[in-house]
């Protein structure tokens, strides 16, 4: 069924372009999908349709009709899978950095929840693309990923990652110095109002979020963070991060793409960025709802990480007593 969105241009959209005004007035709409709705001329200013550098004027009447989607469907596809546990009940995967959690908009395959099917099957969610899948990690995120194997196991594990029950730490290498060993950020987080693509801590309806932090190492310039997730919002770690100034590193979105430079000997070198963002869950620790006993993961920084770690200098002699373990 055709969906019909509407809205009338107000002083504040004066001179906006129409595009961006619809990723403002209009929840759900992607830009790809604006962009074949534009294209098919289902986008209408006053009753005509537009290109998306038109701009706006007070009370332009502005109408975006959606059109029905093929559903997608979910194919086994036999990617490699790194499994750290499996039981009757739930899995425990390292997912490489690089691969997608799940088919969205432009990703129809090639997605861990492909290989996810192809290794074991029918998971729960399977219908809504996500299957087993009750918690993600960006495409660039490497690191641990909890998945369930049955509908009872989906629901507990889900109600304990509500309940904040389940302890997740990450690994980041971030710009600048802390001002302090330890450190907790609470910035509600939101959909950028204009770039759909990002989250922010100024948007107008931003949810609670809370990041915890602890310097590991210290380097010229770069601090390596072991970093705890309270809650588990979009882009969390890294727009948090980034609104205190210390974006992650490689982090192109969030302003994490400064060339690095170290002055060594009198001279001063310039090292690439590694490639993608310095970003990944290391630990998963929870209590079985099952059987009561603890459950801990660890995966180790990836070899493309602990490269980058190689090419830079020396850590700094005060962080030396918390070396980083690989």
């Amino acid at each position: 069924m055709e969906r019909i969105k509407k809205f009338t241009a107000g002083p504040d959209d004066a001179g906006l372009r129409v595009d961006r005004a619809v990723l403002f007035h209009v929840d759900g709409v992607s830009r790809a999908l604006l962009q074949k709705t534009i294209h098919e001329g289902l986008l209408t200013v006053n009753g005509l349709p537009v290109k998306p550098s038109a701009t706006l004027r007070p009370g332009d009447k502005v109408v975006l009709r959606l059109t029905p989607r093929e559903p997608l469907r979910i194919q086994a596809q036999a990617l490699p899978l790194e499994i750290m546990y499996e039981d009757e009940r739930l899995i425990v995967v390292n997912k490489p950095a690089g691969l997608v959690v799940h088919p969205g908009a432009g990703v129809a395959d090639g997605t861990l929840a492909n290989a996810l099917v192809h290794h074991f099957g029918r998971l729960p969610g399977t219908e809504s693309l996500r299957p087993g899948i009750i918690h993600r990690l960006d495409k660039e995120t490497s690191g641990l990923l909890l998945v369930t194997r049955t509908e009872e196991s989906m629901l507990r594990l889900s109600a304990m990652f509500q309940k904040r029950e389940i302890y997740k730490e990450y690994v980041a290498l971030v710009y600048g110095a802390m001002e302090a060993p330890h450190g907790i950020i609470d910035l509600p987080i939101g959909r950028h109002p204009v770039h759909r693509m990002k989250m922010t801590v100024h948007a107008p309806r931003g949810r609670a979020s809370r990041t915890e932090w602890f310097v590991e190492q210290t380097y010229a310039g770069l601090t390596l963070l072991r970093v705890v997730l309270h809650t588990g919002r979009t882009h969390q770690i890294r727009v948090h991060l980034s609104a205190r100034s210390h974006p992650v590193v490689g982090d192109t979105l969030y302003g994490g793409n400064r060339p690095i430079r170290i002055r060594q000997g009198g001279a001063v070198r310039t090292i690439s960025l590694p490639g993608r963002f310095f970003l990944h869950a290391r630990r998963l620790r929870f209590l079985n709802p099952w059987t009561g006993q603890e459950m801990e993961f660890h995966a180790p920084l990836p070899d493309d990480l602990a490269r980058f770690l190689d090419r830079l200098p020396p850590p700094e002699p005060a962080a030396q007593s918390r070396r980083f373990r690989r």
